[in-house]
């Protein structure tokens, strides 16, 4: 990559870290006033239903008392359980619009092994092209996406 590219590409890519960390991908301006009453994105312990913390966040969810939640390594042993965990949470009206962040930056800050798995947002900036940056970070977010 060019000397004179790579200040570009390594803002660029971290923009596009910055994004992943919000899944809930906004769409419209609705959404975000929608948003605008909560304003807490917890982060908290337990994976499953029926554990204390997991009811407790999903009342508050569902309440409307959260904007969302952030999700880290100790809630997650696999995609299958995360999605469950997920569909959870977000199962009842007031949480249908709930922000859904994980740590997903790749290289080492990585909540989610396999195919999600991604080099740091500084190997793309180093070694890769904006195009191929913005690529695999889109292919990220949808697989995410697909994790709710």
């Amino acid at each position: 990559m060019r000397s004179g590219l790579k200040p570009i590409a390594n803002r660029l890519l971290q923009a596009l870290t910055a994004v992943l960390v919000l899944l809930a991908g906004v769409a419209a301006i609705g959404a975000v006033r929608a948003k605008a009453e909560p304003v807490l994105i917890l982060g908290f312990e337990g994976r499953a239903a029926g554990q204390s913390q997991v009811e407790e966040i999903r009342e508050a969810l569902c309440n409307r008392r959260l904007a969302g939640i952030v999700l880290y390594r100790r809630n997650i042993t696999s995609p299958a359980q995360l999605k469950a965990l997920i569909d959870h949470l977000t199962a009842c009206e007031g949480a249908q619009e709930a922000w859904i962040a994980i740590d997903q930056e790749g290289g080492r800050v990585m909540r989610l092994e396999g195919a999600l798995a991604r080099p740091s947002a500084a190997w793309y900036g180093a070694e890769s092209t904006p195009s191929d940056a913005a690529l695999a970070y889109r292919r990220l977010a949808e697989g995410l996406a697909e994790l709710g």
